[in-house]
């Protein structure tokens, strides 16, 4: 395996002299959730400023439109927690495929979008919906438990565009990539997990610059952690070849 300072290197080595293109993949979903925030937040005021001409005793009618308020809050939440989700695998896709090949030419604003395509879209979005249900129930346990299988399945959605890449997508479920995930994450959680660490300081820096460090710091750590999902099914797969 390669040590973290490796896997940064690679990400720095693909990244010069187009940090430009990574920057510009990395904002699509930043953009969209402000857009979609943008109108939560329109729609939330809107409501409020309809209950200055409700009569106060109309107790059923403001209870009715709080229903409403909760109900509306909930749907963009929820829509904008998985449109942003699918447009940062879609940029991590891209990054798997450019740190493979640093010549790679591509279009930084259309590869976000490229996942959601039928097939992709439609595999992607249940195994996002199966990894958050696992997750959940783990977490019903206790927090750390719910944590350490974040990052058991963390790697579902990359094993996917593998298998799709080697022509062996059909042949698994949505469960078998989570399950792969957690094969291949036995005895790497901690690993992962201390190369998370290892962004403190960029992390910091963002607050320093009151975010604008997070143009910067969101490729950098995205691209660090596809460089180890690279590094991790190689080392997989030579160790079949090897047995």
């Amino acid at each position: 395996m390669k040590t973290r300072a490796e896997l940064k290197q690679e990400v720095k080595e693909t990244f010069r002299g187009n940090w430009g293109s990574a920057i510009i993949m990395s904002l699509i979903p930043m953009i969209i959730t402000y857009l979609v925030s943008f109108i939560y937040q329109s729609v939330i005021t809107g409501m409020t400023a309809s209950l200055a001409f409700i009569d106060p005793q109309d107790t059923t009618f403001i209870a009715g439109l709080l229903i409403q308020a909760m109900f509306v809050i909930f749907i963009i939440s929820l829509i904008v927690s998985v449109v942003t989700g699918l447009l940062e695998i879609g940029v991590n896709f891209q990054f798997i495929d450019w740190l493979k090949n640093k010549d790679l030419e591509f279009s930084p604003i259309k590869a976000p979008f490229k996942i959601f395509n039928g097939q992709d879209f439609v595999k992607i979005f249940l195994i996002m919906i199966l990894e958050t249900i696992w997750v959940w129930l783990w977490s019903l346990l206790f927090v750390i438990p719910g944590i350490i299988k974040a990052y058991s399945y963390s790697q579902a959605y990359y094993l996917y565009k593998k298998a799709k890449e080697e022509g062996t997508a059909d042949q698994y479920s949505v469960m078998d990539y989570v399950t792969q995930s957690r094969k291949l994450m036995n005895g790497h959680k901690w690993d992962l997990f201390v190369l998370h660490l290892s962004f403190i300081g960029w992390f910091i820096l963002c607050l320093i610059t009151l975010g604008i460090g997070l143009l910067w710091f969101t490729p950098y750590m995205s691209a660090t952690q596809m460089a180890f999902f690279n590094d991790l099914v190689e080392n997989q797969d030579n160790k079949k070849a090897e047995a």
